[in-house]
């Protein structure tokens, strides 16, 4: 009896690790190194890559299938992280 209820718990947490959700979608990629992404209220996402070349700031308004280069100005093509705030 005992045998059967641990084969039974082992046999639960089994299935339960297997059938887990995938939140998590391909997106096309602008062609850099992504270090942080965001989203903000209406939805765009914003992420931080570095690249000699293509890093800077990159916003997409249609799920990661387009990317513009946000850099507006910032010659720093390191970025490391992105983050909103209120003001």
């Amino acid at each position: 009896m005992k045998n059967n209820f641990v084969l039974i718990l082992t046999l639960t947490f089994f299935s339960l690790s297997c059938f887990s959700q995938d939140f998590w979608e391909p997106i096309n990629n602008p062609g850099a190194h992504i270090y942080d992404m965001t989203v903000d209220l209406q939805g765009r996402i914003y992420l931080a890559t570095w690249d000699e070349n293509l890093g800077g700031i990159y916003r997409s308004d249609d799920n990661g299938e387009t990317w513009q280069h946000k850099n507006n100005g910032i010659p720093y093509l390191y970025t490391r992280a992105i983050a909103f705030y209120r003001d």
